[in-house]
């Protein structure tokens, strides 16, 4: 059953703006793991955080801080989850969709359980 969908975009230009102009601008928005990806992939990783956070019922809204959006060895983005205190998240189904255009990123969620 599908309990939230989430939209978002970012644009690319004003994104690698501010990661560039902003001092730990990226390494606080982003894992380790993430801060390996290049500049479009993470303004995309952006956006699908803010599409999941739209996504997601209040009571899993404190997930966000726990996801990581990679990529696998084809390209597609992925989501993993982080263990968090009291959430049934092996519950949670994330499908995600990513677009890349001139100068904009779409991120699309949908969450299920």
């Amino acid at each position: 059953m599908i309990i939230g969908i989430g939209v978002d975009a970012v644009n690319i230009v004003r994104f690698k703006y501010y990661s560039d102009i902003v001092p730990h601008f990226l390494s606080r928005l982003f894992s380790p793991r993430e801060l390996s990806l290049n500049q479009l992939q993470l303004a995309g990783n952006f956006a699908a955080g803010e599409a999941f956070f739209k996504a997601c019922p209040t009571d899993y809204l404190d997930l966000v801080s726990t996801i990581e959006f990679l990529r696998d060895n084809v390209g597609k983005p992925t989501i993993e989850i982080c263990d968090f205190d009291g959430m049934p998240i092996s519950n949670l189904s994330v499908h995600i969709s990513l677009t890349n255009l001139e100068n904009l990123v779409i991120a699309m969620i949908v969450v299920e359980n």
